[in-house]
């Protein structure tokens, strides 16, 4: 299923003689929730062309919430995130349940074959607010810059990292 998603944004991006970077590619798109698959990541239809409708998994741009299960380089690392990376994803769930309209702003390639990154836009108590400066107001989410990760949601790292007195 991701090489297929992969092929078709691949062929819609040179059908409309776009670049596979990870430059912005388009200044904004809207689209339709189709799940929310975790803190910073979304499942989208968007109409990338007039008839063409794509579905793309969108990661939230520059942002690091709680990973929801163990495994691989960038899974949880305790319980504690386990828990807290399921409770952000219902909240995300919540806010954007399928068949919600967002925007989509600043849009690129991610470095996953086919899932775009990009500033997700929704309403919230009736302001337009973009998702990764909402969840990080919420203490929910860090920045992050696609690197190694700077944050432990784990509780016996955070009292290693504390400054000693």
């Amino acid at each position: 299923m991701a090489k297929t998603k992969a092929a078709m944004l691949l062929a819609g991006g040179v059908a409309l003689g776009l670049v596979a970077s990870d430059a912005a590619f388009h200044t904004s798109y809207e689209g339709t929730v189709k799940r929310v698959i975790d803190g910073d990541t979304v499942e989208v239809l968007v109409e990338v062309a007039p008839g063409l409708v794509q579905e793309v998994d969108i990661r939230e741009r520059d942002l690091d919430t709680p990973e929801k299960r163990r495994g691989g380089r960038g899974g949880a690392k305790c319980e504690e995130e386990i828990a807290l990376g399921k409770s952000v994803t219902a909240l995300v769930r919540s806010k954007l349940p399928p068949g919600t309209t967002v925007g989509i702003a600043n849009v690129g390639l991610g470095k996953y074959a086919g899932r775009w990154v990009g500033d997700i836009r929704l309403v919230v108590d009736g302001r337009i607010v973009d998702l990764g400066d909402w969840l990080i107001g919420q203490g929910l989410a860090v920045n992050y810059d696609g690197g190694k990760k700077r944050k432990s949601w784990c509780p016996k790292d955070q009292a290693r990292l504390e400054p000693t007195r």
